[in-house]
């Protein structure tokens, strides 16, 4: 995990280069940071942008009793205690 101050330090360092005024030693020459901490920054920084690979998995659409506590199956797994009425559950209560 890189921590926030990391990237709020490096992140306008890099974005802030540009190719057409300067190669990438001379701009970290005049910055004052070594080369390899920039390309280091960099590959780090591009990596956090970077969409994270997530696996899709269809889910059995199943009917949703409209109390508040309640045990339901999804993709034949037991789910309880979900709280079908609020928006912060994982499971939001559909109409079909």
């Amino acid at each position: 995990m890189v921590k926030a101050s990391t990237i709020d330090k490096w992140k306008p360092v890099i974005t802030e280069y540009d190719p057409q005024v300067e190669t990438i030693s001379q701009y970290c020459a005049r910055k004052g940071i070594e080369s390899k901490k920039y390309y280091h920054y960099r590959k780090l920084l591009r990596e956090l942008d970077e969409p994270q690979h997530v696996e899709l998995v269809p889910l059995e659409v199943v009917d949703i009793p409209s109390s508040r506590s309640t045990s339901i199956r999804i993709n034949d797994v037991p789910v309880t205690g979900v709280c079908a009425l609020c928006t912060d559950c994982i499971i939001l209560r559909m109409s079909f």
